[in-house]
């Protein structure tokens, strides 16, 4: 169960990718217009990296438990 996380932070992030996306190619929102360069898309950007980014942590974190569970399992063993 646990495995299943990181796919989910990286669907999450490209969700977030593909709004920012559709927001610079339909600029629904040009209230929030800054220079040009819409905040959704920004922040688009900025959360899907965020996510891929705890996607990465989590599925390092996972193999890191794995790991040292079979290395002490290991080690009591002998």
């Amino acid at each position: 169960m646990l495995a299943i996380w990181p796919v989910l932070w990286m669907v999450l992030g490209a969700l977030c990718e593909d709004v920012g996306r559709a927001n610079n190619a339909v600029r629904f929102l040009p209230l929030i217009d800054f220079a040009g360069v819409s905040l959704l898309i920004v922040w688009g950007h900025f959360l899907g990296l965020f996510f891929f980014a705890v996607s990465v942590l989590h599925a390092l974190t996972l193999v890191v438990l794995m790991w040292t569970e079979k290395r002490g399992s290991r080690c009591s063993n002998s």
